[in-house]
């Protein structure tokens, strides 16, 4: 048979594991949402095969087709 004491302590010791158990998952949640970066954060998450869903590039001006076009007929390297 247990003594009063005995089970003070038992219970305790289980308040104490489910005190350590919160702090743990609290502490890895905040790891964790910590670990989104910001440049992650508005990407597409939904792929289509074939289908480029980011941003446009700015077209190129004349001139730099010219020299590319000039470049690769040369066989010239940047």
């Amino acid at each position: 048979m247990k003594t009063k004491t005995e089970d003070q302590t038992a219970g305790r010791r289980v308040r104490h594991g489910a005190a350590r158990g919160g702090v743990v998952l609290a502490t890895l949640g905040l790891l964790l949402l910590g670990a989104c970066q910001e440049s992650e954060q508005n990407r597409p998450l939904d792929y289509e095969p074939g289908v480029y869903l980011g941003q446009q590039d700015e077209p190129l001006d004349d001139g730099v087709l010219d020299q590319l076009r000039e470049r690769a007929r040369t066989g010239q390297q940047m």
